[in-house]
């Protein structure tokens, strides 16, 4: 064993070196690429003024580690013509604070600029320091994408409108942009003229916390059109060598709400940066287990595209109800239109973001332990130091065959059979066996201890199933104990309700649906050397017909993020005298 760890250590080193050789020689041909999406729908896209799409940061550990570059996930969004156009999404990246991320919405403007022609992007709301103000919304004329343009300039140098909004942005957050049209006709002045077109807003919301930001609203120039199309691109910020880390990241839709009854029906991709055409870096993927969705996978450990390189996939067809628009997270809030200049918004109430909590423990599952028929399924991948956090253990030796567990590769995670559920035990049920349920433990170290105000539980839940009839899924329970002893129920307290997971009707994947448990309630935290158990339990919602390659549950991705505080120092107390008649006690002073 030590000399397989050396050698794996030696390899690591080596491709660190190769790395660090090739921030030197990053060019257009070596580095990572970016990729892109296309939609079709039914009836035509073609005049939509409301449109919501979700992006997954699935895992940024890595950029985090990485420590440079970063990642922008952008929906691509084209007018009806005559009209600007441009972009909006989160970005990530490797340095700065994850809590004050940036979110852009950036239009150019249309025609030659000075010309008869010209149709500029107006801002809406006044120019402010967004990222000195994280949640507050900044919009101005801007020079987009200065460093490659080669074309006119406004008279202040200008090119379009760039807004901006910073927020959080973390491993397991999934965000939606809502970009609808709340104005037609609008006119300000601008360059001395006064202009018409109609408005558009874009909001971001974090579907895990609820929080709604205003990234921006800008007046398009002659548009009256609406939206013509959308489309999505995943692209690494700076030069980034190839393989310098690993990220994952997904999309969910777009979807339209105005016009009602124009459905999402696929989405396909090209890639045609081939290594005949000198491009060297294939390091990335992008797939799709359920319709309405897909994941794309790069850098460091993702395996280079095979062939020339390059792809042109159909990633998914819907059918019936298989992409179906969503109801909106939350109501949203009629935002007034601006007048010609918005003063910034006040900054939202300031929460405890999941960002800013250390990441303590992380399950992503490994095959070998999956299908191996031990109790331990993994092992922590945090890697942090001052807490000792135990495996993940199946508790239950009679349900570890591959007829009910296995490993998915494409989540990657676990998948349980729904036919465990036939013990119809929980932790808080005594006796019989632990078929469907998971622990693990925290134990801080000498020095450490940790904070649960604000902290969270987070695992993405998956349902499959290969039968026709039935629906397939699971509602899941977080369970915590101090004193742990496996058969005694006594000591186990459930956090909250029972969370629905994912569910899939007959025959089909479900897509990722994370869920998040806020553990506030342990505000007393937990001490150096002092164990705390927690036990997910997925409760199936069908045993029949259950073993795991005909219908099953699954959980990937399973984290848990609190604060680690330094114990307060002891303290020592001088007790007080105790008075005598020959020394009255002094009354306080008021």
């Amino acid at each position: 064993c030590t000399t397989t760890a050396i050698r794996l250590s030696r390899r690591q080193i080596l491709k660190m070196l190769l790395v660090l050789f090739q921030i030197g020689q990053c060019n257009q041909q070596n580095k990572q690429k970016a990729i892109y999406t296309t939609f079709d729908y039914s009836p035509s896209f073609v005049g939509a003024s409301d449109v919501i799409g979700d992006v997954a940061w699935d895992d940024l550990e890595d950029l985090r580690r990485w420590g440079k570059n970063g990642l922008y996930n952008a929906w691509m969004l084209y007018f009806v013509a005559p009209s600007p156009g441009g972009y909006c999404g989160p970005q990530a990246t490797g340095s700065g604070n994850p809590a004050v991320q940036q979110v852009l919405f950036s239009l150019w403007d249309d025609g030659t600029i000075g010309s008869s022609d010209w149709l500029p992007a107006l801002p809406r709301i006044d120019a402010c320091d967004a990222k000195g103000a994280p949640g507050t919304a900044c919009c101005k004329r801007n020079c987009n994408d200065c460093a490659v343009h080669s074309g006119s300039v406004a008279d202040d140098g200008s090119t379009g409108t760039q807004c901006k909004v910073y927020i959080p942005a973390y491993s397991g957050q999934r965000v939606r942009l809502r970009i609808r049209r709340v104005g037609q006709a609008s006119s300000m002045v601008a360059f001395g003229k006064e202009w018409t077109g109609d408005e558009w807003e874009v909001t971001i919301q974090d579907l895990g916390t609820g929080q709604l930001w205003l990234v921006g609203r800008q007046l398009l120039a002659g548009s009256v059109g609406g939206l013509k199309r959308i489309t999505s691109f995943y692209e690494h910020i700076g030069c980034t060598p190839c393989g310098a880390f690993y990220a994952r990241s997904s999309r969910h839709g777009p979807w339209v709400l105005e016009p009602a009854n124009v459905h999402l029906q696929s989405a396909s991709s090209v890639y045609s940066r081939s290594t005949a055409a000198g491009f060297t870096c294939h390091r990335h993927n992008i797939s799709s287990t359920s319709p309405g969705s897909f994941t794309i996978n790069s850098g460091l450990g993702v395996s280079p595209t095979p062939g020339d390189g390059t792809w042109n996939k159909n990633l998914y067809s819907c059918s019936g109800s298989a992409c179906q628009t969503p109801p909106l997270f939350s109501t949203l809030p009629s935002l007034p239109l601006p007048p010609p200049l918005l003063p910034p918004a006040p900054p939202p109430p300031t929460l405890t973001p999941q960002s800013s909590l250390a990441l303590i423990a992380r399950f992503a599952f490994q095959e070998n332990r999956v299908t191996s028929k031990v109790k331990d399924i993994d092992i922590d991948s945090a890697g942090l130091g001052s807490v000792m956090v135990s495996p993940l253990s199946d508790l239950s030796a009679a349900w570890r065959s591959t007829a009910f567990r296995r490993y998915r590769a494409d989540w990657p995670g676990l998948e349980l059979a729904c036919k465990r559920e036939a013990e119809a035990r929980t932790p808080l049920s005594p006796g019989g066996g632990d078929a469907t349920w998971v622990v693990f433990s925290l134990t801080p170290k000498t020095g450490t201890a940790i904070s649960f105000v604000g902290a969270r539980v987070r695992v993405d839940t998956y349902a499959t199933s290969k039968l026709t009839s039935g629906k397939t899924g699971a509602t899941w329970s977080l369970y915590f104990r101090y004193d742990h002893t496996t058969d005694d129920s006594s000591s186990w307290v459930q956090l909250g309700a029972a969370t629905e997971g994912a569910m899939v009707e007959g025959v089909g994947s479900a897509e990722a649906l994370p869920l998040s448990w806020d553990l506030t309630a342990l505000d007393g935290g937990l001490e150096e050397g002092k164990t705390l158990f927690f036990a997910l339990d997925p409760q199936t919602i069908d045993r029949s017909n259950g073993q795991v390659g005909q219908r099953a549950v699954g959980m990937a991705r399973l984290e848990l993020r609190a604060s680690i505080v330094e114990p307060p120092p002891e303290q020592t107390s001088t007790p007080p005298s105790t008075p005598t008649s020959a020394s009255p006690s002094t009354p306080p002073s008021t």
